[in-house]
């Protein structure tokens, strides 16, 4: 049997970018004192307008959504494993938003002298130049990096220490990596609970309105489950074989009332078939 270190790899995405924003402790006490309060909150003063930083904040969030959906959790420290076939395909799409943040950032970069100066008419009294970076120190706050690494196997555990306690550790580290695939595996149901049982919802009252997208996000769950089955768990593949059968036009279902039904009666059937494998709150 291949084991998990030979066909997963574990990869972790470090976002970095400037908020635009700063605690203003002069401004929040005289907040404070004209309220007559203390310790009441903190104001945080706008730099510069929001909407400036509003294309590399669109990068940032579609690179973390791509990164999440082909990714499972491992551990609690932003790692994420995927499958080792599809690491190219991960890396060109990840060098993709990169260069799209790049991109972004430079013509931010290109902007900010000329936004510093505005600021100054539209912060008047508040606005202090110490407040603002230099370009060189600017350009630092904004990154996007992947890294990567093998998951390390159990059989390679060596440690020179009292071999009682090396057991122990051992078997502390065997269970710990019991959980994380515990945790990942998890994910992969959740997610999918989540879509079919949004169609099941969704179609169970003829009232109901639905979007098409409910169907495009079926169809793009079942694409992606193989690249999230790390396990090759047999379960996981019935279930994206089954969920096939949601696969219809979404004309068809605002039509006929008859097809509605059975649809609503599959994703729900799909629906209990994974009802085990959830937390008991997600299929109350």
């Amino acid at each position: 049997m291949t084991s998990l270190a030979e066909k997963c790899l574990l990869v972790n995405i470090r976002f970095a970018q400037w908020s635009g924003r700063m605690y203003d402790k002069k401004i929040s006490g005289e907040i404070e004192a004209i309220h007559n309060a203390s310790n009441a909150g903190k104001y945080n003063k706008s730099l510069i307008g929001d909407e400036h930083l509003k294309d590399i904040q669109s990068v940032v969030r579609a690179a973390r959504l791509f990164q999440q959906e082909h990714t499972l959790p491992w551990g609690d420290n932003n790692d994420r494993i995927l499958l080792s076939a599809f690491y190219l395909d991960f890396l060109n799409q990840f060098g993709s938003y990169k260069s799209q943040f790049d991109k972004a950032v430079q013509v931010f970069l290109g902007k900010y002298p000329d936004l510093v100066k505005s600021a100054q008419n539209r912060l008047k009294g508040m606005y202090r130049p110490s407040d603002y970076p230099s370009l060189i120190q600017l350009k630092k706050k904004f990154n996007i990096e992947v890294s990567c690494m093998n998951i390390s196997e159990m059989e390679d555990f060596r440690v020179k220490i009292n071999p009682k306690e090396a057991a122990r550790l051992k078997q502390r580290i065997e269970e710990e990596y019991a959980a994380r695939i515990a945790e990942a595996t998890q994910d992969i149901w959740d997610r999918i609970a989540e879509t079919v049982g949004h169609m099941a919802n969704r179609l169970a009252d003829p009232k109901n309105i639905f979007r098409d997208s409910m169907i495009d996000n079926v169809r793009h769950l079942i694409d992606l489950l193989p690249k999230l089955n790390f396990t090759d768990d047999k379960r996981i593949k019935q279930i994206a074989f089954d969920m096939r059968s949601l696969l219809v036009d979404p004309g068809q279902l605002r039509q006929d009332t008859h097809l509605r039904r059975q649809k609503a009666q599959q994703a729900q059937s799909i629906l209990d078939q994974i009802g085990a494998y959830l937390p008991e709150a997600a299929v109350a």
